[in-house]
C-alpha cells in the first residue's frame, strides 16, 4: 500500500503530461506544482474539503502542508462552503463549482410504496463523524427497532459490529445499490462535527429522502431547516426531528418534495461542464 501510494501520489504526477495538471488533494499539491514548472504545463488545485484537521506531532506538520496548499491562486473549490471556508484563511479560489450526486440519483425517482427501513445512516470511523451521536439517537428513538434503522459503508469491519448489535447492514457494490438503499429508507441521519461539503445527504434528497443533519458546514449550503429536510444542533433535537418526520406524513411529503428539486440544483453533470469550461480557459491562456 506504502508503495502504490507513493506512485499514485509522488511519482505519478511527474511522469504523466496531457496538457494540464491537476492536483486533487493537498498531498499531491507539492508534486503536482512541481511538475507543471518542469513541464511548463497550466496548473489547476481542485480543494474538494478542508483537509487541516490532523493530530499529534505528524498532524501538526501535515496541518501546515494544508495551509500552504491553500495559498495557491490556482484553486478551483467544489462548493461555494468550500470557497467562502478558503475566503475566511484569506484565500481566495479562482474558479467555485458545484459538484452534487451523479445521473443515476435523478434517472428513476418511483420509490417502493413502503420504505422498510425507518433511518438510513453511513457509519465512519473518524471522531468528527460522530458515531457517539448515532448511539445516543439510537438509545432514545424507543419506538424504532434497531432492525429498521440501515447502516450503509464499505468498512466491513464496522458494518459487522453494527450487525451484531442487531442494526440491518449493506455494503453497496455500486451507485444501484446506493440508491436502493436510499428508496428503502424513510429518513437519512447525518452526524458529523464537520463535512466539507457532504455529498450523501444531497444524494438522498434527490431520492427524496428526507434529511436530519447536525450543523457541521457543507450540509448548510443546500438544507433548508423546515423547509427541505432539517438543520439540528443537538441530540434531543435529532430525535424529536426524526420522530415527527415518522409520524407526520403530510410533513414529510412537503420536506421530500423540496428536497428532490433542491437536490437537482447540484447534479454533478453540471458542475463538471463549469469545470471543463475553466480547464479549457486555462489551456488556452497558457
Amino acid at each position: 500500500k506504502v508503495l502504490d501510494y507513493a506512485l499514485f501520489l509522488l511519482i505519478l504526477p511527474m511522469y504523466l503530461r496531457r496538457g494540464l495538471t491537476i492536483a486533487n488533494f493537498f498531498v499531491t499539491y507539492f508534486p503536482c506544482l512541481l511538475a507543471s514548472l518542469l513541464w511548463k504545463e497550466p496548473f489547476l488545485y481542485f480543494v474538494q474539503d478542508i483537509e487541516s484537521k490532523y493530530s499529534g506531532i505528524v498532524g501538526g506538520i501535515l496541518n501546515r502542508l494544508c495551509e500552504a496548499s491553500y495559498r495557491s491562486n490556482r484553486i478551483v473549490a467544489a462548493n461555494n462552503y468550500l470557497a467562502k471556508s478558503l475566503e475566511q484563511r484569506g484565500f481566495r479560489a479562482l474558479e467555485t463549482i458545484n459538484i452534487g450526486p451523479t445521473e443515476p440519483f435523478f434517472q428513476s425517482l418511483d420509490r417502493p410504496g413502503k420504505q422498510p427501513y425507518l433511518l438510513m445512516f453511513m457509519p465512519r470511523h473518524e471522531p468528527w463523524k460522530r458515531m457517539d451521536r448515532f448511539d445516543e439517537i439510537c438509545a432514545l428513538l424507543h419506538e424504532v427497532p434497531k432492525s429498521s434503522i440501515l447502516c450503509v459503508g464499505q468498512d466491513e469491519e464496522i458494518l459487522g459490529r453494527l450487525a451484531q448489535r442487531g442494526f440491518s447492514t449493506c455494503k453497496p457494490k455500486g451507485d444501484a445499490e446506493l440508491v436502493d438503499c436510499y428508496d428503502r429508507a424513510r429518513i437519512f441521519l447525518l452526524t458529523s462535527d464537520r463535512e466539507g461539503f457532504g455529498l450523501p445527504p444531497l444524494e438522498a434528497m434527490a431520492r427524496g429522502t428526507p434529511v436530519v443533519s447536525f450543523h457541521c458546514g457543507g450540509p448548510d449550503l443546500y438544507i433548508r431547516d423546515g423547509e427541505n429536510s432539517y438543520l439540528v444542533t443537538d441530540v434531543q433535537q435529532a430525535v424529536d426531528r426524526i420522530t415527527s418526520l415518522l409520524r407526520d406524513v403530510k410533513e414529510y411529503g412537503q420536506l421530500a418534495s423540496a428536497a428532490k428539486e433542491t437536490a437537482g440544483q447540484f447534479r454533478l453533470f453540471e458542475g463538471l461542464k463549469t469545470f471543463v469550461s475553466c480547464v479549457k480557459r486555462e489551456i488556452k491562456h497558457q
